[in-house]
C-alpha cells in the first residue's frame, strides 16, 4: 500500500483479533498474548505463494471477507486465505494502481493508472460484478476513505500538477489542483493523533506521500507539510498514535501529527514500497524482496521473504499478512 488506505481497517481488524485472541486466551487460564505478532509470527517468517500469473501486482487490501490485489494490465486477484487466488474480469485493460473498501462497508473501489485515457473508477460489491465511472483524472495513484466519503490522490495528464479527488458516493468525483507535480504516491485516512509535544488528541487527516507530503482534515482542502527528505516517499500507514511513511534508499519517516516529521533508520539501501502496521509491529516491504519489521518505527529487523522479486504493497486481515509484487509475486505470513 503502496501503500494503504488500509491502514484504518487493517489496524481495526488486528485489534479486534487481539481482543478475541486474549479473552480465549484467559478463558484457558492462559496469560493474556501481547499481541498478533506475538502469537502468530506476523511480518518474522514469509512464504512463497503461486498465483499462476506473471502481472505485476501493486496494491492489496483486505476487503470484508477476502484479499484483493490490483495491478497492471487490469488484473485484479481475490484470496480467502491468501494461498489460493482467483483472477476476476474488470471492465478494463488498463494500468490498477489501489484498491480501497468504501465508507459505506458495502463496495470495492478500484482506481486506475494510466496517462493514455480517461481515469475510471470500479465499484463492486462482490468483485465479479462491476460498474464504471470516469475520476477526471487520468493517473490515480492512491485512495483512502473516512466517514464521510473517499479521497483520492494523482497528477494532471502532462504531469505538471498534483491532483486530489474526493467523492461522498464513490461515483461523482470532483477534482481539485494542489500544486505543482511532485508525484504523490500513497494516501492514508489516520485515527486520532497528538499535537506535538501535546498529550491533546487532534482530529484524524488524511495524508498524502511522494516527492511531498500533504495532510487534509477533509479530502478537500490541503496543505504541504516539510517531510525533512528529498527522497521519494511511496507508501504511508497509520497505527498506535504515528504516522509513518517509507520511501526509496530505504528511507523512514514518522510523525505524531502528520506535520513535523522524524527520520529514521530501517538499515537498508533498497527501496521500500508499501507499509503496514499490525497492531504491534510495522512491516515495510520493497526492493528485491526486502522485508524490514518494527515493533516501534525505530529499530528495524530484515526478514527473509523467500523471493528477490520487488515487493510493492503489503496487507493483512488480522491473523495473516500478504505482500505483492513483481511477476505476480505474492508472500505470506505466518
Amino acid at each position: 500500500m503502496p501503500g494503504f488506505s488500509k491502514s484504518r481497517p487493517v489496524a481495526a481488524i488486528f485489534s479486534m483479533a487481539l481482543m478475541l485472541l486474549s479473552l480465549m486466551a484467559c478463558s484457558r487460564g492462559k496469560s493474556t498474548p501481547t499481541g498478533p505478532a506475538d502469537l502468530y509470527g506476523l511480518g518474522q517468517s514469509w512464504t512463497l505463494r503461486h498465483t499462476g500469473g506473471d502481472t505485476t501486482l501493486r496494491d492489496i487490501t483486505w476487503v470484508r471477507n477476502q484479499y484483493a490485489s490490483v495491478g497492471d494490465s487490469g488484473i485484479m486477484l481475490t484470496s480467502l486465505d491468501g494461498e489460493a487466488w482467483t483472477k476476476r474480469t474488470l471492465p478494463t485493460n488498463l494500468a490498477l494502481s489501489a484498491v480501497v473498501w468504501d465508507h459505506t462497508g458495502n463496495r470495492m473501489v478500484v482506481l486506475n493508472d494510466s496517462y493514455e485515457e480517461p481515469g475510471w473508477v470500479n465499484v463492486s460489491a462482490d468483485g465479479s460484478q462491476w460498474e464504471s465511472f470516469s475520476t477526471l483524472l487520468p493517473n490515480v495513484l492512491a485512495a483512502a476513505y473516512d466517514p464521510g466519503g473517499l479521497a483520492a490522490v494523482g497528477n494532471d495528464w502532462a504531469r505538471t500538477t498534483d491532483e486530489a479527488m474526493f467523492s461522498a458516493d464513490g461515483t461523482t468525483w470532483v477534482a481539485r489542483t494542489l500544486g505543482p507535480y511532485t508525484k504523490l504516491n500513497a494516501l492514508v485516512y489516520t485515527g486520532a493523533l497528538y499535537k506535538t509535544g501535546s498529550t491533546t488528541e487532534t482530529a484524524s487527516l488524511y495524508v498524502a506521500v511522494g516527492g511531498s507530503v500533504r495532510t487534509s482534515a477533509d479530502g478537500k482542502v490541503w496543505t504541504l507539510e516539510n517531510a525533512g527528505t528529498a527522497r521519494m516517499l511511496n507508501s504511508v500507514d497509520y497505527g498506535a498514535y504515528q504516522v509513518m511513511a517509507v520511501g526509496d534508499s530505504g528511507t523512514v519517516i514518522t510523525s505524531k501529527d502528520g506535520k513535523t516529521w522524524t527520520a529514521r533508520s530501517s538499515g537498508q539501501t533498497a527501496n521500500l514500497y508499501g507499509v503496514v502496521y499490525t497492531g504491534t509491529t510495522w512491516v515495510a516491504v520493497g526492493e528485491k524482496g526486502v522485508i524490514v519489521t518494527s515493533a516501534d518505527g525505530v529499530a528495524w529487523t530484515r526478514r527473509e521473504s523467500g523471493t528477490t522479486r520487488t515487493l510493492r504493497s503489503v496487507g493483512g486481515n488480522g491473523t495473516t499478512l500478504a505482500a505483492v509484487g513483481d511477476m505476480g509475486t505474492v508472500v505470506t505470513s505466518p
